[in-house]
């Protein structure tokens, strides 16, 4: 299998590595029942391994949404935590974040899979870079439009 270099980043696999590495970081461990996607030890270490050796990108629309996600998680003080945190791995990382206008989106596609989604859509057939999710609803969409996804399951497949 072969494993894109530059990705484009959906929410749920997004928020699940973000809040993995800041437990991580802050507590030296991750309470994996909080997390949708990463399940174990294992797993964890290769989406961080491929996260951390690829470019990744994302819309403000999919940050948003990490935003809504963190504040059903944690503590307003750890919120405040959480996004220094954020902030220090996109400055570091270098994320590229592309903006993707609500008016230039596919009208059919907005009310079937809303604004976030869609940019993500948007932006891979911008740039023909492949979508990395956890949404099969979207990935499945997606290949039957010839639009290059990888879904996070994928990876059980990558080498450790």
């Amino acid at each position: 299998m072969y494993f894109s270099p530059k990705i484009i980043v959906d929410t749920g696999p997004f928020f699940d590595f973000l809040l993995s590495e800041f437990w991580m970081h802050y507590y030296k461990k991750i309470p994996y029942k909080r997390l949708r996607y990463i399940r174990d030890e294992i797993f964890c270490g290769k989406l961080r391994s491929y996260f951390y050796n690829i470019t990744l990108s994302t819309t403000p629309s999919v940050i948003v949404e990490i935003a809504y996600l963190i504040r059903g998680q944690v503590t307003n003080e750890i919120i405040v935590k959480f996004w220094k945190f954020v902030y220090n791995f996109f400055k570091n990382k270098e994320l590229d974040e592309k903006f993707m206008s609500i008016l230039n989106m596919n009208q059919e596609e907005l009310a079937q899979f809303g604004p976030a989604d869609v940019s993500l859509i948007e932006l891979a057939r911008s740039t023909h870079m492949p979508i990395f999710t956890g949404d099969s609803r979207l990935c499945s969409y997606c290949k039957s439009k010839k639009v290059e996804t990888f879904f996070i399951y994928e990876l059980t497949e990558m080498p450790i």
